[in-house]
């Protein structure tokens, strides 16, 4: 019986490769020619703008690997059912649960990969190539470590303690280096931008004559440049391409500082229960294959699976923001679409069995 699973575990993976590598290629197409229009800005040309496009694709195709692992596993079955060995292999008493095994065990497979580039890859890769993207295009230098933010503008190298999402900065200096000589070094607690402009907050700026030292402090003033604005978006969207520990981290950060938490848990949780959605799409199948689509061809199978996908899809980007909206716990709204679509299969394997 290992063999027999082994035989439809191969056949899967190898229809998903297909529907997979098909899939890349149409994204890198159509992500392409949408970054186009930014291609002549700053030093971002054709050459960065395909970089740009590689490197967002694992957390792309990420969230539509399940409708992948749905179309790889309708492809493999209709393969082997179109060649009659279904058949065959209901005939020699081979049940739908066993045949289903073989699935299961290629869709275990995808669901590990899966869960390593959601986790760890992708929002890597994702956020790395934003920021690369946002420096090429505005011309500033960005160093980006695990507690801090560091940028170079002109003469000025800037530190930045902590971006919110809001665009908020706190504990920002600034050092002003003239003729290779540090001449003036601004502190400030806090720092947003409005009106094109920078409203800075408790500012302690010390400055380096010849004469001596000059400190002086302002509550509250205005700094024409501080962070380019785009670039500013893509710093502040950090945390929405952490990876699994370091989104735990930031989840935790924010509880100790009483700071609201249920978008950042409901990415938490959709990275365990997205992978579980590929087990369970690829497993909705077998159902199709042996009850609605049994003598279908190939074209509606994937029609079919598109359908399926796409509905899937809607469903579980609805019910995060629905979750948020009504308050219900993050861990319903992202184990809900998979648990929905768990009581589907449940019910049509047992209306075929």
């Amino acid at each position: 019986m290992w063999k027999l699973h082994r035989y439809i575990a191969t056949t899967v993976l190898i229809t998903t490769a297909i529907i997979f590598f098909v899939v890349c290629g149409l994204y890198m197409i159509f992500t392409y020619v949408a970054e186009v229009q930014n291609i002549g800005q700053g030093v971002y040309g054709p050459l960065q703008a395909m970089t740009y496009v590689l490197l967002t694709l694992p957390a792309n195709i990420y969230l539509i690997l399940p409708i992948v692992a749905l179309l790889g596993s309708l492809m493999g079955l209709g393969l082997l059912a179109s060649h009659s060995e279904l058949i065959a292999m209901r005939a020699a008493g081979v049940s739908i649960r066993q045949i289903a095994q073989g699935v299961f065990y290629a869709s275990v497979l995808i669901c590990f990969l899966a869960f390593v580039v959601g986790s760890y890859i992708g929002p890597e890769l994702a956020q790395y190539a934003m920021v690369k993207k946002a420096v090429e295009m505005q011309g500033q230098a960005v160093l980006i470590t695990a507690n801090s933010t560091w940028l170079k503008q002109d003469n000025d190298f800037i530190f930045i303690g902590k971006i919110e999402t809001s665009g908020h900065l706190y504990n920002i200096r600034r050092y002003h280096v003239a003729n290779g000589k540090l001449t003036e070094v601004d502190t400030a607690d806090e720092a947003y931008y409005h009106n094109q402009t920078w409203q800075v907050s408790n500012i302690t700026a010390v400055t380096f004559t010849p004469l001596g030292i000059v400190k002086q402090t302002v509550v509250k003033t205005t700094w024409k440049s501080l962070v380019n604005p785009r670039l500013l978006q893509v710093l502040a969207s950090n945390s929405g391409n952490l990876t699994l520990t370091s989104l735990w981290s930031y989840i935790r950060y924010r509880q100790l500082n009483g700071l609201t938490t249920a978008q950042y848990e409901l990415s938490f949780w959709q990275t365990f229960f997205q992978p579980l959605s590929v087990i369970i799409l690829a497993l909705l199948a077998v159902p199709f294959v042996f009850g609605p689509l049994r003598s279908a061809n190939a074209g509606l199978r994937v029609i079919a699976g598109v359908v399926v996908g796409f509905i899937f899809f809607i469903i579980n980007q609805f019910f995060g923001p629905f979750t948020s909206v009504y308050s219900f716990p993050p861990l319903l709204g992202a184990m809900l679409p998979s648990l929905i679509f768990a009581c589907i299969l449940v019910a049509m394997i047992w209306a075929i069995s």
